[in-house]
């Protein structure tokens, strides 16, 4: 058994090495100045975490348990609050991490895939009886200029009790066009967006191109909807295969925000959102199989 101390994220730690196993695993337990367990790890031979790790709020409470394999960690991460009862799990997988947070009554709160801490794809969000309330879609928009968000809320829909939607807190399109296209045709499709921003001034702006496997891009075209029209679409491919069919959707609006200086004054501030989206198409040569 050996002891040492040292500093961390200014707490003073007192390390304990107690067990070596025959795997040549160690095991050490981390204390904080005013003796509480704050967690127990083991590592191998090679000093890097290697098995269960757990730590422990300063009541003793349990707060996590990891798994490491060889530094990595693996398998599934369980995270408790204070009062010793289930506030999150994640499930671990290569860097990508599915986690399901919980409230204080066991009902999920949302759930949803990660990227290290980032929100990525699809979110869904609960309410105290744990019935979906929520949809949130978020993609990495930090490239750019308007949004410049690495964690952007693309699309968002709303639930009432009995499921149903609820369009006039949503904010959500969908996208009207075949996954397979003959070559060098005229496709056309549709975009049907639920609006939020643009829905006074009745319009909002689509702008599209195409894209092959290696990142070329066709011209950018535009095309417009509104509240109740959906904005029209073509798709003109020059070379069979598969393409990416992208584009953005931009609404404009304005927003009135009293003066923070004088509340006796507002201001109306002009506002925009951006939604983006992709989608995969084979394009089929119906010419040379003719």
């Amino acid at each position: 058994m050996k002891k040492n101390i040292l500093f961390k994220s200014g707490y003073l730690l007192f390390v304990t090495a107690i067990f070596i196993s025959c795997e040549g695993k160690e095991m050490k337990k981390y204390y904080h100045d005013t003796g509480e367990l704050l967690s127990e790890i083991e590592y191998n031979d090679k000093g890097e975490k290697d098995g269960r790790l757990r730590e422990y709020h300063k009541n003793g409470e349990l707060k996590a348990i990891e798994y490491y394999q060889d530094g990595e960690l693996i398998d599934t991460t369980v995270i408790f609050d204070k009062m010793g009862k289930l506030s999150a799990k994640i499930y671990n997988d290569n860097g990508l991490k599915l986690q399901e947070r919980y409230q204080r009554n066991g009902k999920l709160l949302s759930k949803g895939k990660m990227i290290d801490t980032i929100l990525q794809g699809w979110w869904d969000y609960y309410d105290e009886e744990g019935k979906l309330s929520r949809k949130v879609e978020y993609i990495n928009a930090s490239n750019d200029s308007l949004t410049n968000n690495i964690e952007h809320p693309n699309r968002i829909i709303s639930y009432d009790e009995e499921g149903n939607i609820v369009k006039d807190s949503s904010n959500y399109y969908t996208i009207d066009l075949k996954d397979t296209i003959p070559l060098k045709k005229v496709t056309i499709g549709y975009l049907d967006l639920v609006p939020q921003i643009s829905k006074k001034s009745d319009l909002h702006w689509v702008y599209f191109w195409q894209e092959d496997a290696f990142g070329n891009k066709t011209k950018i075209d535009t095309t417009y909807g509104t509240n109740d029209k959906k904005a029209k679409f073509w798709v003109f491919p020059e070379k069979a295969g598969k393409i990416i069919f992208k584009g953005v959707v931009l609404e404009e609006g304005t927003e009135v925000r009293i003066d923070e200086k004088d509340t006796t004054m507002a201001n109306i501030i002009s506002i925009k959102k951006k939604m983006f989206f992709k989608k995969e198409i084979y394009v089929k040569d119906t010419i040379s199989e003719n």
